[in-house]
């Protein structure tokens, strides 16, 4: 049994939507890396405050054991 043109046409382009819809579904739900969370968190700030901070209200960015924070101890 042979198809018609246009019949590979249809098939192909359902193929392409399926595949596009496979790819492309929960994309937005990609957790963060354990490197791109604090990038995530500077550009943040940056677009609120107008400075980089590692703080935005919510997150503090410090380092492994807040190492990078420029605390002076008590």
């Amino acid at each position: 049994m042979r198809l018609a043109p246009h019949a590979y046409t249809l098939a192909a382009a359902g193929a392409f939507l399926t595949a596009a819809w496979l790819c492309l579904v929960n994309l937005d739900y990609a957790a963060l890396w354990h490197d791109e969370a604090p990038a995530a968190v500077f550009g943040k700030a940056l677009l609120q405050q107008g400075d980089i901070v590692g703080w935005d209200g919510r997150n503090l960015v410090g380092g492994t054991n807040g190492r990078t924070l420029n605390i002076a101890p008590e």
